[in-house]
């Protein structure tokens, strides 16, 4: 059983989307100069308004610079503050000051069957720029062999979505994207749509360490994905791995 790309879950959340720079690393012109180069991206969104980024630790590892790029093309530099193997998690830092961030969810926890909406940059340069909703729901409250840091969701997910959003239906966020079952066999059969994300305590143990506020906001009012979407677009980012 494997998470593609993240790897196993129940040992540390480790280099998940080391499969995205690989592809574009493979697919990359050479260089021609001295400037660094695209080798791969992911997803993150804002969590201040001072500039701090969530997103995975796989989709920052190995990078000699990493930038955010938002819905409206604009692009900041960012440092990675720490990163967290185990939970595959990365606290990214820009001067940067972002026009929303995000809100994680209070009030009553998430049940399974709860609607979820995921947004991120999927398949870099293939797909649209500006970034893609996917909507689903939760279909178990854990992870491969029970890990109990994750959500399994059947919202589908693509290279470039790992470290994007994962947002109930008020549009506050529950969980962050990380990786999906390889299409191996388990059991005698093919797994599809076999999707999970890494839950919001493990991402709000990270920030609390690191002595950083975050937002919180009771999901009492059932938005549509349309406004769902336009909402979670503004503090969506792409995040770029250059060398």
């Amino acid at each position: 059983k494997r998470l593609a790309p993240t790897g196993e879950i129940g040992e540390p959340l480790v280099g998940s989307m080391r499969q995205d720079v690989a592809a574009a690393a493979s697919t990359a012109s050479p260089p021609q100069s001295n400037e660094p180069k695209v080798v791969g991206s992911g997803s993150g969104f804002f969590v201040t308004s001072a500039g701090h980024v969530l997103t995975n630790s796989h989709v920052v590892e190995k990078c000699g610079l990493i930038r955010v790029r938002s819905s409206d093309g604009s692009t900041n530099p960012v440092r990675v503050l720490t990163r967290i193997e185990r939970d595959d998690l990365a606290l990214l830092k820009g001067e940067i000051k972002p026009g929303a961030t995000a809100a994680f969810r209070s009030g009553p926890p998430i049940r399974q069957g709860d609607a979820v909406l995921i947004y991120g940059f999927p398949l870099a340069g293939a797909l649209a720029s500006a970034g893609n909703l996917t909507t689903g729901n939760v279909v178990a409250m854990a992870g491969i062999r029970d890990d109990t840091r994750l959500i399994q969701i059947s919202a589908p997910i693509q290279p470039g979505n790992s470290g994007g959003p994962v947002v109930d239906s008020s549009g506050n966020v529950i969980a962050i994207v990380v990786g999906k079952l390889d299409a191996l066999k388990v059991a005698g059969d093919m797994p599809q749509n076999v999707n999970f994300a890494i839950k919001s305590s493990v991402a709000i143990n990270l920030l609390e360490t690191r002595g950083i506020g975050y937002e919180v906001a009771v999901s009492e009012r059932e938005r549509s994905a349309a406004d769902i979407a336009e909402r979670v677009r503004a503090f969506t980012v792409k995040v770029e791995c250059l060398r």
